[in-house]
């Protein structure tokens, strides 16, 4: 058998193999599609009283919240509690149960090493921002909203 065609039936394989575990057509497309577009910080910038931070990619829960991480420790580095994060740019859709998991991840984790009450603006339009990962950590004593513009998450960031 050529090259080629050994080739081509490892790629058969493989697609064969997500599409069983990926049973929808719709999830296929979705983890194909994302497959080699993951979630990342493309810019985190200081403002005079907040971190200003640009996320890009498909979402996932784990990059998610590696992402959440990275952020937390950049503005606990640089001495902020409030923090605007793009995500205007980020595709795909969490489960709700990650979106619970994540809205628990950003009030625990987040609230240890920052100064004063964080408070966090996420911009994103649903599906792929919803608000209830937000919610999650406003019940747990987190200042966390979203929005789908950027003008009004900088007023609410800013209010006293």
């Amino acid at each position: 058998m050529k090259p080629q065609a050994q080739t081509t039936q490892a790629l058969h394989r493989v697609f064969s193999v997500l599409a069983t575990s990926f049973p929808s057509k719709k999830l296929r497309q979705n983890k194909l599609a994302g497959a080699f577009n993951f979630m990342k910080l493309t810019k985190i910038g200081s403002k005079e009283d907040y971190l200003e931070v640009t996320v890009a990619g498909q979402v996932s829960f784990s990059e998610a919240t590696v992402v959440l991480t990275k952020v937390r420790d950049a503005a606990t580095e640089r001495g902020f509690d409030k923090v605007l994060v793009d995500c205007l740019s980020v595709s795909g859709e969490l489960s709700s149960f990650e979106r619970y998991e994540l809205g628990q991840i950003l009030a625990g984790h987040w609230q240890k090493g920052l100064s004063g009450t964080p408070k966090i603006a996420i911009v994103g339009r649903p599906p792929t921002i919803n608000g209830f990962g937000a919610l999650v950590a406003s019940n747990r004593g987190f200042l966390a909203k979203t929005f789908s513009e950027l003008p009004k998450a900088l007023d609410w960031l800013n209010r006293k």
